[in-house]
């Protein structure tokens, strides 16, 4: 699933301020090892001892298990439906569990399965809600009690009056569900502001809600580090605020970001690509694949197709390709309102500091964020801002050119894939060199 946003400049005008300038740049190496054959969508890895490697293959519904040279792999969960080694009809995150096991989502038996570090199913657990599971979606985390970490979705009001519609608030609580006393409890909030706009069919079998996209909206980001704490990076100025595993909490000062500010012609060039974008994705059904875009509800007596309300959470940026899916336009026959976008005078005059998602952590108990735009990059590369333990930007990495960061492993590997979704995605390794400092 792709957010639906207009593609944001990766390189930024506005001249850094010291503070900037004295934050090292490093360039991640070209890949040391590559995979010899194509994946469909990489959402997630997971390095396991000797070497081995299981990466998420969303795309064709996957798990592979890969050696050491990343040149062969085997399938440990395939597409095909029912049995315990089945992926199951939707993309799912795959998480660090205890030790080197990994847990995964098993939407059909409303489980997690927990695989071992060979990438064999040892057992199912059940989460304290079990209708949560729905909730474990890229970007859910574990920390270092075993404890897992996901978003919910946002507060939904119910309409009171006809002609009304529900609405959705503007944060979204991450929740932590403890498998072993049987509970769930509420880290804190994450800002998902939400718009929408509604209409009804002609033949008033259903009702179509579209969300009156705001391509710029400032949004908060999440990960789970490595040593457990919960990490909610804000994105109205750029700082974190910590939640240790043991119930602390405190907040980093502000990091330095590379403010683009937005005149006249870029707020229109954005808003007239998002509209495209929203007008591709109704042609071609995948509208119903982006949740924060449309929600369709099944009125009394309607006959049509229906989907979930929107989560309140996009994609992580560890995510490579489209998914895939492969279900048709599950709105065929249907007449939908043009979707919508906020007037020019709405949005913002800066870009926010965050992508949708897009906040990872690595093995090594640093955290890594996409921002939107970044001074560093030189033809247009991704450039990451990593985070340390105590909130502090320490240094910034630029990947090759045409690369997405998908994973981590210890010691300073990176996993990034290269491609586009037609001819398939590779899987590379390299390792982070040492800081210029």
């Amino acid at each position: 699933m792709r957010p639906v946003l207009t593609a944001v400049a990766v390189t930024a005008l506005a001249l850094p301020a010291a503070a900037q300038r004295s934050i090292p740049v490093v360039d991640l190496p070209p890949a040391a090892a590559k995979t010899t054959e194509t994946l469909g969508a990489v959402l997630g890895v997971r390095q396991l001892p000797r070497g081995a490697l299981l990466v998420n293959d969303a795309g064709r519904r996957q798990i592979r298990l890969f050696d050491s040279s990343l040149a062969t792999s085997t399938i440990v969960l395939d597409s095909a439906a029912g049995g315990s080694r089945s992926y199951g009809r939707r993309p799912a995150p795959l998480l660090a569990y205890a030790g080197d096991s990994s847990l995964f989502p098993d939407y059909q038996s409303r489980t997690v399965i927990v695989l071992d570090d060979r990438g064999q199913v040892a057992r199912s657990l059940a989460l304290p809600i079990v209708d949560d599971i729905g909730l474990i979606r890229a970007g859910a985390g574990v920390d270092d009690k075993g404890r897992v970490i996901y978003a919910s979705g946002p507060t939904r009001t119910q309409a009171t009056a006809p002609g009304e519609f529900p609405t959705y608030g503007d944060s979204v609580p991450i929740l932590r569900a403890d498998l072993t006393l049987r509970r769930t409890d509420t880290l804190g909030q994450v800002a998902r502001p939400e718009g929408r706009t509604s209409g009804r069919t002609p033949d008033g079998g259903a009702t179509i809600t579209l969300w009156t996209i705001d391509p710029l909206r400032t949004i908060d980001n999440w990960a789970v580090v490595s040593d457990g704490s919960l990490a909610l990076v804000r994105g109205h100025d750029y700082h974190v605020d910590w939640v240790r595993s043991n119930g602390a909490t405190s907040s980093a000062p502000k990091m330095p970001f590379d403010w683009k500010r937005l005149n006249a012609d870029d707020k229109q060039r954005i808003v007239d690509s998002t509209r495209a974008e929203l007008d591709s994705a109704i042609a071609n059904g995948t509208i119903v694949d982006r949740l924060d875009a449309v929600e369709v509800i099944r009125a009394p007596g309607g006959g049509r197709p229906s989907a979930p309300p929107p989560a309140g959470d996009a994609p992580r940026s560890g995510r490579s390709g489209g998914g895939g899916g492969g279900r048709g336009n599950p709105l065929a026959g249907m007449t939908l309102l043009p979707p919508d976008v906020i007037s020019l005078d709405k949005i913002a005059d800066y870009y926010p500091p965050l992508r949708p998602g897009a906040a990872m952590a690595d093995l090594d108990g640093h955290l890594w964020l996409l921002p939107t735009t970044s001074a560093q990059s030189r033809r247009g590369e991704l450039v990451y801002d990593m985070v340390n333990g105590n909130g502090e930007l320490f240094q910034r990495v630029r990947v090759p050119l045409g690369r997405l960061i998908v994973g981590f492993g210890r010691g300073g590997v990176v996993y990034m894939t290269s491609g586009n979704r037609g001819a398939g995605y590779v899987l590379e390794r390299t390792v982070l060199p040492a800081s210029p400092r």
